[in-house]
């Protein structure tokens, strides 16, 4: 984020940049002598099935990708509209992920010990609160609006995984993968519809539009959550799988860490 002050936005160098830079940065992970996880083919699981199996899970991961795409595709625009400059751009956008950085881990163990759905209902409603303050912001200056964009992030970047997490606490574990797929694609369709819409509230509403729109979508998914939380079956602590960062990019990272679990085990098993 913070090379975009480096060159005009309008202009290709920007791109060609980050083109070069993670061209180099895949050379060390194309040298290593780690042995990369076997890959079996896994059939997908049907959104029907995953629906059945988790409400709660399947509309979390919908909603944020319906969050995160708007943000991704818009965020720079509320700021610019706001009359940053381009440093100041590269800030917002910087803060909103760092603050995504600071509550994954403390709100992933939080949602091993009590029930997941709980933690989507705080996540949800601190959405709803920080949004609603960003959307307000029009004539804020900008270190107050840098503080909502932390918040923002803590709030919101979470989600996806305990989201995901609680899917899997009701799967078998060579299920993971198939489900992981699935949970992508859902993720993707949420994230698809993100821009057009939050874009559409942008036009309507202003540049406050955006967080008006990712308000309402984290308010219907804490009511959902509610309504699931009140009608849905309960994990126990001890049922639960460990909670794990799942990135939102690919599905081989359970494959990774299910090779790592398994090591462990083989490690600590008896002779």
């Amino acid at each position: 984020q913070f090379l975009l002050s480096l060159a005009p936005p309008s202009g290709a160098n920007l791109f060609i940049l980050v083109s070069v830079l993670l061209s180099i940065f895949l050379v060390p992970v194309m040298v290593t002598r780690s042995h990369p996880p076997p890959i079996v083919p896994t059939p997908p699981m049907s959104l029907k099935r995953l629906f059945g199996i988790s409400h709660a899970g399947i509309v979390g991961c919908f909603s944020t990708g319906l969050i995160n795409g708007a943000f991704w595709g818009m965020g720079a625009v509320f700021a610019q509209m706001h009359g940053m400059q381009p440093g100041e751009i590269s800030v917002f956008m910087a803060v909103v992920i760092f603050g995504g950085i600071i509550t994954q881990w403390p709100l992933g163990k939080l949602s091993d010990h009590i029930d997941r759905r709980v933690v989507i209902i705080g996540i949800a409603f601190a959405t709803v609160l920080t949004s609603i303050g960003l959307a307000y912001s029009g004539s804020v200056e900008n270190v107050p609006i840098l503080l909502l964009g932390l918040l923002f992030g803590m709030a919101t970047f979470p989600l996806y995984a305990v989201s995901i997490a609680h899917v899997n606490d009701q799967l078998p574990a060579d299920e993971f993968v198939s489900a992981s797929g699935t949970l992508l694609l859902t993720y993707g369709i949420g994230a698809s519809f993100g821009p057009f819409l939050s874009s559409t509230a942008i036009g309507a509403l202003g540049p406050g539009g955006l967080f008006y729109y990712t308000a309402v979508v984290a308010f219907l998914l804490g009511l959902f959550s509610i309504y699931r939380l009140w009608m849905g079956n309960t994990i126990m602590p001890e049922d639960k799988d460990g909670f794990i960062a799942v990135p939102k990019t690919t599905a081989v990272s359970l494959d990774m860490a299910a090779a790592v679990i398994s090591e462990e085990q083989d490690a600590t098993a008896p002779d």
